[in-house]
């Protein structure tokens, strides 16, 4: 395991941390410089907005999720609908733009358990948008689909944790909060309804520049270097904080596990970095903690469940890393506590997802603290 390097003692002290190749991710070129140069013609923009970007989707969505959710289930991956679709955006500052779209479902889980499940849409003159859905048009809050929330509430909750990341100016794939008119042709039925629109990876490798790192092609040499990369730890008790459990990532001993909701990008210097993605399962979105069964019953038996939850994590990512390593990430986040409190403050969610939120940053900060953060896994 390689000590933290110069770079990322920068990145402690400063907040900012530049690569080899010159990029700071300080002040990255906007997702607009970036799509008007690969996107010739393109009228607005998707990301960067202060308000939810508005859009409407004309089509056969009935058709759409029928055809996809059989697609799936035959084929085991994303297809595209057969029919294009009409989407009209429009904001605060520019007229409206309609554009033909291919559209498919995305994610296993989510076309397995969403009546209307995540999207990817592109079409000529706009890029590759990823789109988190409503999913449900009830406010219920049972947790379905191995542990997703069953609410539109549960869409700007999770917007609002790439929001709390973004604070913290980790590397990323842009986001932007939209609200969308779905018009379905077939039943004539009309709903408005929250969702997250999400850069791709390719277009956040080009906007970081970099290039997309296939997840199932990734070889053990790059799985090692990205197991050493200081991101990788960071975002190891970046997951411990959003109580995150569904993802994998190598990181510190554990070079070579696989690669799970997360992203990675190879740098020109070489580097690769993971990008974090995919929250819908983490307790910061859905309020409801998920125990890792080998914690035992006396293990802060006088605790909350977050708080028990989240220190044992915390104490398993610290058995994958080095002394200096875990200290110096720690470090980091401890100067970050404020920054983290505003963000959560700053966040338009409801009220019950900001108190979880919030509940989920002092509980983290709480664990970082001695005595905690020196206990070892219990065995």
């Amino acid at each position: 395991m390689r000590i933290l390097n110069k770079s990322y003692i920068q990145f402690i002290l400063t907040g900012t941390l530049a690569f080899s190749t010159q990029i700071s991710l300080a002040g990255p070129p906007t997702c607009l410089a970036l799509f008007e140069q690969h996107n010739s013609g393109v009228q607005g923009f998707f990301f960067d907005q202060a308000k939810p970007l508005a859009m409407t989707m004309i089509g056969d969505l009935k058709q759409l999720v029928d055809e996809g959710k059989n697609d799936y289930r035959i084929k085991g991956k994303e297809s595209t609908y057969s029919q294009p679709l009409t989407l009209i955006v429009a904001s605060g500052s520019t007229a409206e733009t309609t554009f033909s779209v291919d559209a498919s479902l995305r994610g296993q889980t989510s076309v397995d358990a969403m009546p209307f499940p995540k999207l990817k849409v592109k079409g000529k003159g706009l890029p590759t948008l990823k789109l988190i859905t409503h999913g449900w048009e009830t406010d219920g809050k049972d947790l379905v689909g191995n542990g997703m929330l069953a609410s539109p509430k549960a869409v700007y909750r999770e917007a609002s944790v790439y929001e709390l990341l973004e604070s913290l100016n980790f590397p990323l794939a842009k986001s932007q909060r939209a609200l969308i008119t779905y018009k379905d042709t077939s039943t004539n039925y009309v709903t408005t309804q929250p969702a997250l629109i999400l850069e791709t990876t390719g277009d956040a490798a080009k906007r970081l520049g970099g290039d997309e790192v296939d997840p199932l092609q990734i070889t053990k040499a790059q799985k090692k270097k990205l197991a050493s990369s200081t991101w990788a730890t960071l975002s190891a008790l970046t997951e411990v904080m959003i109580g995150n459990w569904d993802f994998d990532l190598p990181y510190g001993k554990d070079a070579l596990a696989g690669i799970h909701n997360i992203s990675a990008i190879t740098l020109k210097s070489g580097e690769i970095l993971p990008l974090m993605e995919d929250f819908n399962m983490s307790s910061a979105v859905t309020g409801f903690v998920t125990a890792n069964p080998h914690i035992q019953a006396d293990f802060h038996p006088d605790k909350p469940p977050l708080f028990r939850s989240m220190l044992f994590n915390l104490l398993l990512a610290k058995s994958q890393l080095t002394v200096s390593n875990f200290k110096q990430a720690v470090a980091f986040f401890a100067s970050k506590k404020e920054v983290l409190l505003k963000a959560v403050e700053k966040a338009d969610v409801d009220s019950d997802g900001r108190e979880n939120i919030r509940a989920h940053v002092i509980t983290f900060f709480e664990i970082l603290t001695p005595p905690y953060q020196n206990e070892t896994l219990p065995k």
